[in-house]
């Protein structure tokens, strides 16, 4: 029995070391961010935009990968299927992460299965509409929508569950009115059809190339679901600012993640860089071209208590709008 216990104490001996040099060492070769939505969107433009200044700051290569579909959770399984190492992250919008498993049937996992790293940027909804429909404000949206024989508009979002659905079925919960649901699989498909009139409405995050489809006219904007205007579109009102609807106030976060599995120290080096690279004024830059706004920088424990508060606060929404998986 003492030779066994021997033994076993010396291959401890071994193999504890050789974690220490793992994390020591990380990264040794290129990591890769899966991104669940096209190229091209909001949350995509601002990794792309953390990309050459996160290798720098890794001291490896950082390759985009961007795998849409199913509310994101082809991508979100994606990252839980690959070894759960520090090589594989996920850069997501929280709540597209949150409410996919609470709405998409084949989104086969629990939030709590994944990690926040690092928040990175955050950017209210906006309702926009087909330059068609002109609508100058929310009580223009409502007297169409309630006038005897006009058809019934079509609001567009990027699948079941995710954010734009979410936001889109509290606004017409709460202004009690109906639209066509169209589901696409992220922004970049449904700016065409807007702009050309195959679809009415969406909720776009303020961000990516959405502010200037606003500002060239391409697409109308008629309110942004905030408490208060934002500084990038301030002649754009809140949709708060109308006769019926109050207190309507929805964002969309984005954030970088791993597999809970993930070692401690990978995840605060992860954390280290990420963090700086969004400090840096070149970031900032971007952010406040896009309409957007950082997020603070989160210690890996103040992320993890961030990701749970949110989780509970989308998840009674989504039970408040009686979402179902389908």
């Amino acid at each position: 029995m003492n030779k066994v216990l021997h033994q076993l104490a010396c291959a401890l001996a071994l193999f504890v070391p050789a974690l220490g040099a793992s994390a020591q060492t990380y990264p040794s070769r290129a990591v890769t961010i899966r991104v669940p939505f096209p190229a091209g969107g909001s949350a995509d433009a601002g990794f792309r935009q953390m990309q050459p200044a996160l290798q720098t700051r890794l001291g490896q290569p950082v390759v985009i990968d961007n795998l849409p579909g199913a509310g994101g959770s082809i991508g979100v399984m994606r990252v839980l299927s690959s070894p759960a190492d520090g090589y594989t992250l996920l850069g997501h919008t929280a709540s597209d992460l949150i409410l996919a498993p609470l709405a998409v049937g084949t989104a086969k996992y629990e939030p709590d299965q994944l990690r926040l790293v690092a928040p990175v940027t955050a950017a209210d909804f906006v309702l926009v509409s087909s330059p068609s429909l002109p609508f100058k404000d929310v009580d223009e949206l409502l007297a169409h929508v309630r006038q005897p024989g006009n058809k019934e508009l079509s609001i567009a979002h990027w699948g079941r569950g995710s954010t734009a659905h979410i936001v889109g079925a509290d606004f017409q919960n709460r202004m009690k009115v109906r639209f066509l649901e169209v589901p696409y699989k992220g922004v970049p498909p449904i700016v065409p059809d807007l702009i050309g009139g195959q679809v009415n409405l969406s909720f776009m995050p303020i961000g990516g190339p959405t502010v200037g489809l606003i500002r060239s006219g391409k697409v109308n904007a008629i309110g942004v679901a905030a408490a208060r205007r934002v500084p990038g579109l301030p002649d754009v009102p809140t949709l708060n600012e109308g006769k019926v609807l109050k207190g309507f106030e929805h964002q969309i976060w984005t954030g970088v993640f791993v597999d809970r599995g993930v070692g401690s120290a990978e995840v605060e080096k992860l954390a280290q860089a990420i963090n700086a690279v969004v400090a840096s004024p070149e970031f900032a830059r971007f952010t406040k071209e896009q309409a957007a706004r950082l997020l603070e920088p989160m210690t890996t424990s103040q992320a993890d208590r961030y990701f749970k508060t949110e989780t509970k606060r989308l998840s009674d929404i989504a039970r408040q709008v009686k979402l179902q998986p389908e």
